[in-house]
């Protein structure tokens, strides 16, 4: 990431006691493409006499051999340069308008050139922007006040360009120092974007993302969008496609991971404590899982007997020997009440119970029916406030149990014993460790 540089123009500047004023020297350093002057009554004045703040600057670029662009924002009517409030506005403003027209760039903010007001009012903006700066301080060359100044109506950029020692290999030393101090409002954002994280709120996180601009690094807010797309069981939608392979869980096909992404979205909800939204969503689980295990498992191709509606169909169940014995089933269990009615987790479930020998197969997936009967559908169609003591109450189990049911049932349906169900939790850690990586290009 190149950088630019934002400067009032002090009293030093551009070159003082045979040194770089701090104008200069931060140049010197960091090779700015840009250069942002900040000028007051006084300092308007001495430009004019003989343009010695953008002379010395070219001649530094030249002799550098660097390429620099020179702005200059000069406040002519600016006589008392002392006023807090006046700068911190007026700086804020020019800043943001520089980082607008240089929006890919770090931006240079020179703390030791200018007025303790200029000075104070940089160093506070340097805490609080939104895009990446940095604050320089130049130490004075005999690292103490200087003491007194030079007359300035003296000053010959000739003279004093030829005298200047911070050109000499032999004498030249480093006086730029980088302000460490934190951006505050990063912080403050971050700590809140990470909360929202670990409460599964990533639309929240998203926005407060997208409120802390350049601040969050392209990683993070990438991640970001992908568990956004994720909570929505949008996973295919999830670019770039490596950020998609690290984030969900291998499968062994499409269908068995949408069935498990499904089931980690329930997990997600959970671990919320969104009850009400955990009880609603496990009838579109269990249908699935049961559905899966009759088709796979059972091997009853149950699709054979529904209309083009998914509509389980009499007469296409008294066609063959494997209907007729479906239809025994059902209608031993609804008595005529099933016939032309959608397929539903109920149907694959008697389907299954009586076409498998596997116990631990269909134990999970029947003791998940009854938790459908006895607290789900009551949760989905009453005005009820639903809390653990109410489904415990209901069907005799914790929220914890029953998605200990649902993944056990997942293990010997999908036979995928050991599968991720920590996937949400190390997507966060992902989110929450590429918010500690500096924005592009920063070290």
């Amino acid at each position: 990431m190149a950088d630019i540089l934002f400067s009032p123009v002090g009293g030093t500047d551009p070159i003082s006691f045979e040194r770089d004023g701090g104008l200069l020297h931060i140049c010197r350093r960091y090779h700015p493409v840009c250069v942002m002057l900040y000028l007051s009554k006084e300092m308007v004045e001495h430009q004019a006499c003989d343009d010695r703040y953008r002379a010395a600057l070219r001649l530094l670029a030249q002799e550098e051999r660097f390429p620099l662009q020179i702005l200059s924002q000069e406040r002519p009517q600016l006589a008392n340069p002392h006023i807090f409030d006046v700068f911190y506005r007026d700086f804020e403003g020019l800043l943001r308008e520089f980082h607008r027209a240089y929006p890919r760039h770090r931006v240079l903010i020179n703390l030791s050139s200018g007025t303790p007001a200029m000075k104070s009012a940089l160093a506070v903006l340097v805490g609080l922007l939104e895009f990446p700066v940095a604050g320089i301080q130049v130490d004075s060359p005999n690292h103490r006040h200087n003491g007194r100044r030079e007359d300035p109506a003296q000053f010959d950029l000739e003279l004093y360009w030829a005298c200047n020692l911070d050109r000499r290999p032999e004498s030249y030393e480093n006086r730029c120092r980088e302000l460490k101090s934190e951006n505050l409002r990063a912080k403050l954002q971050g700590q809140a974007l990470a909360a929202h994280v670990d409460a599964g709120d990533y639309q929240a996180a998203r926005e407060v993302g997208r409120q802390m601009g350049d601040l969050l690094p392209d990683q993070a807010r990438t991640l970001l969008e992908a568990a956004c797309l994720r909570e929505r069981q949008e996973w295919r939608r999830i670019q770039p496609l490596e950020v998609r392979e690290k984030l969900i869980p291998k499968a062994k096909g499409d269908r068995e991971r949408d069935i498990f992404e499904y089931l980690l979205g329930l997990c997600s909800r959970l671990q919320k404590g969104a009850l009400v939204d955990f009880l609603r969503g496990l009838t579109p689980a269990l249908y699935c899982l049961s559905l899966y295990a009759v088709e796979r498992h059972a091997k009853v191709a149950i699709f054979e007997y529904c209309d083009e509606r998914q509509r389980l169909c009499a007469k296409r169940l008294g066609a063959d020997p494997v209907g007729r014995r479906i239809l025994s089933v059902l209608e031993s269990g609804y008595p005529n009440s099933f016939r032309d009615t959608f397929l539903a987790s109920e149907h694959c479930c008697k389907v299954l119970e009586a076409f498998s020998q596997d116990a631990a197969l269909k134990e999970p997936l029947l003791a998940l029916r009854q938790v459908e009967k006895l607290a789900r559908n009551l949760a989905a169609h009453t005005i009820v406030p639903v809390t653990e003591e109410f489904v415990r109450r209901r069907c005799g189990l914790s929220s914890g149990q029953i998605m200990g049911l649902l993944q056990s049932a997942a293990d010997q349906v999908l036979g995928s014993p050991g599968l991720m169900w920590d996937s949400y939790a190390r997507m966060n850690d992902h989110i929450k460790r590429a918010m500690t990586q500096p924005p592009d290009g920063l070290v």
